[in-house]
């Protein structure tokens, strides 16, 4: 007798159909990006060939399957280093590790953000470089924190509820994502504030650097100015903070003192501790502090620069020598000191602060006032500023230069207010001191040098005046 077979084959599809959907589901990246940034990737093991199927035996019965729960198998130990993009058992690893330090991840064995979260918050909990990269660091205290897992499979289907999910790292402010900076120590900070940098230079955490540093470079940050052309700006970022752009956490940037040589730059949301140099106009401080003093190189740079009420100043606001603003080399560094005192220098060198070089210095070439070109020769070394709109000749910060010695070629030249550390020798005449005490002796190469100099009665000489050459 003819059976009628329609049945059973529609039965033994339905059976492989819904096999095929019971089976694993693949992860979004076939290669982990720890493999494809090195150039190298572990092959897949290749699947055993199916054996053939059998033919189902005649029955009248109905097919029934039952899904398996998918499961993500958890490792022992990790061996590479893990970041967003990696997959695997180690993953699952790292955030069975997290979620026994008090975070809520979903154990699936792939590194995206809510895993970065987690990392970057344990990283900055427990003294580590909050960069969201697990390496040996991070994974040994993490291991030391809490107890090895059992490699059993971890059901993914039905995690275990958590109450009250525990906060997870605190994201870098949103508006610099793709657009700044991100830095998290001293080496990244310097080149992020470079020329080379972006627009932003945005902090995950308290950073001390032991050198002078400059924030320098033009930058358009993508937003238009009211009259269509690109706007220019710069901003050191001294905060995170949520998707709702309300900070969430202060940082200190600490140096002995940091120039802003970059337009309408800001410091904004945390403080800075050391002097401050502002080079160039529109400088602004926003819910921001200056642990220290505010040094301006023009009266334009002083008068443009804006501080909201939330910031504040702890030392002064000083302004450089006014009649020299257009005329001096304003330094405050070695180098520019050097360079300003040669005969590619300036008439007047004025300093914004104490200087100590190792090498004898010389004041040389012919310089006339560019105020008043009729005038004779005229040089200055002024160490002072001074910020009394009643009187601009009214020194208001004084400043010690201290040097083996400096010598003094460049005619009616004049060394005003401060104090120099060292010996002075002269070379030309109507060489005079102002309001300047000398820690140390003046030797005159020639007696008209001798007998053309002056010193007004502020003035002082600890050491000897007579002729010597050097």
């Amino acid at each position: 007798m003819k059976r009628n077979l329609k049945p059973v084959t529609c039965a033994l599809v339905a059976a492989l159909s819904l096999s095929v959907v019971a089976g694993p589901k693949l992860g979004p990246l076939g290669v982990d990006v720890v493999s494809a940034a090195t150039g190298t990737t572990t092959p897949a093991t290749p699947a055993a060939p199916k054996a053939p199927a059998k033919p189902a035996a005649p029955t009248t019965s109905k097919v029934q399957t039952t899904p398996k729960a998918k499961t993500t198998t958890v490792a022992t130990t990790v061996t590479r280093i893990l970041q967003v993009g990696s997959a695997g058992s180690e993953v699952a690893l790292l955030q069975t590790k997290l979620n026994e330090n008090g975070y809520a991840l979903k154990v699936d064995g792939i590194f995206g953000k809510l895993t970065l979260a987690a990392v970057k918050s344990y990283q900055s909990k427990n003294g580590l470089t909050a960069d969201g990269i697990v390496g040996a660091k991070t994974f040994e205290k993490l291991n030391a924190a809490t107890p090895a897992p059992v490699a059993t499979p971890v059901p993914v289907a039905t995690p275990e509820p958590v109450a009250t999910p525990a906060p997870v790292a605190t994201p870098a402010p949103v508006d610099v994502v793709a657009s700044a900076s991100i830095v998290s120590d001293a080496a990244a900070f310097e080149k992020g504030i470079s020329k080379d940098g972006k627009w932003i230079i945005a902090t995950l955490n308290d950073l001390t650097i032991d050198k002078d540093l400059v924030l320098e470079g033009e930058f358009k940050n993508g937003k238009k100015n009211a009259d269509g052309t690109d706007a220019i700006q710069r901003k050191i970022a001294l905060y995170t903070q949520d998707e709702n752009k309300n900070v969430t956490a202060r940082f200190t940037l600490t140096a002995p003192k940091l120039t802003i040589n970059s337009p309408n730059a800001r410091i904004q949301s945390g403080t800075f501790k050391g002097d401050l140099y502002v080079r160039v106009p529109n400088f602004q401080l926003v819910d921001a502090t200056v642990d220290g003093n505010v040094y301006f190189t023009t009266q334009e740079a002083k008068d443009t620069f804006k501080m909201d009420p939330k910031s504040a100043i702890t030392g002064k606001q000083i302004l450089a020598d006014v009649d020299a603003v257009s005329t001096a080399s304003i330094v405050d560094d070695a180098a520019a000191f050097e360079k300003a005192i040669s005969k590619d220098g300036t008439w007047i060198i004025a300093t914004l602060r104490d200087l100590t070089i190792d090498k004898d210095l010389v004041v040389e070439g012919e310089f006339r006032d560019k105020n008043l070109p009729e005038n004779d020769f005229k040089r200055k070394v002024g160490l002072y500023t001074h910020n009394d709109p009643a009187d601009k000749k009214k020194a208001t910060h004084s400043f010690t230069l201290t040097a083996p010695s400096i010598t003094f070629k460049s005619p009616k030249s004049t060394l005003q207010y401060g104090t120099f550390v060292g010996d002075i020798y002269v070379e030309s005449n109507d060489f005079s001191l102002v309001n300047c005490e000398v820690k140390g002796n003046i030797y005159f190469a020639t007696q008209e040098a001798m007998d053309t100099f002056t010193m007004d009665e502020k003035s002082s000489v600890t050491g000897v005046k007579e002729l010597k050459t050097k």
